[in-house]
């Protein structure tokens, strides 16, 4: 997997951020903060992404920056309730 130079996934968030966002990704069974950012994993499901290489987009791209969620993953959380 390629390392994306512009991932700032933790930084410049706060402790009770990261707590919160922890929380929510372990709840959903994903792998939680720390192990996102360490292995590229999706917060949401824990599936790898090549950050590089696994978005048809570069919005999908820089939400992948922001929240540490997969495509698929973004897809869900952003989908129209009316489709």
């Amino acid at each position: 997997m390629s390392k994306d130079p512009k991932d700032t996934f933790a930084e410049g968030k706060s402790p009770e951020a990261l707590k919160l966002m922890d929380e929510f990704s372990r709840a959903y069974g994903g792998p939680g903060v720390v192990a996102s950012k360490t292995h590229d994993a999706c917060m949401m499901c824990g599936r790898g992404v090549d950050p590089l290489a696994d978005f048809t987009s570069n919005i999908g791209r820089a939400e992948w920056r922001l929240s540490h969620t997969c495509e698929s993953c973004q897809n869900v959380m952003f989908a129209n309730p009316e489709d």
